[in-house]
């Protein structure tokens, strides 16, 4: 889902993005499904895949603003290693060397 909304958002034209994974925080409807089982996260490494491939076929004049957001707070249910964004930013460089890439 995310690789077509990145597709769609580039057809309109968009000059800049930001990608960041969907958390679970307390309090919230979306909180209420994951609690029921009726949302699961994505996992780390789905994510870096799709965030890799989300870069790959961004047409070369769309800046990229953001690659993650992090929450460390108790507000936070799920996924746990959205907690470390730093951690997140090495893992994503380590993700996008391959492709020549760092943010």
């Amino acid at each position: 889902m995310m690789l077509q909304t990145a597709k769609e958002a580039y057809a309109w034209g968009i000059d800049s993005v930001k990608y960041h994974p969907l958390y679970v925080v307390k309090k919230t409807a979306l909180a209420n499904d994951y609690i029921k089982g009726k949302f699961k996260p994505i996992g780390e490494n789905e994510y870096l895949d799709v965030l890799t491939e989300a870069i790959k076929m961004k047409p070369k004049h769309v800046s990229v603003q953001r690659v993650t957001a992090g929450i460390d707070n108790d507000s936070l249910l799920s996924p746990e290693w959205c907690r470390d964004k730093n951690t997140q930013i090495k893992k994503i460089n380590a993700a996008l060397k391959p492709l020549g890439l760092k943010y």
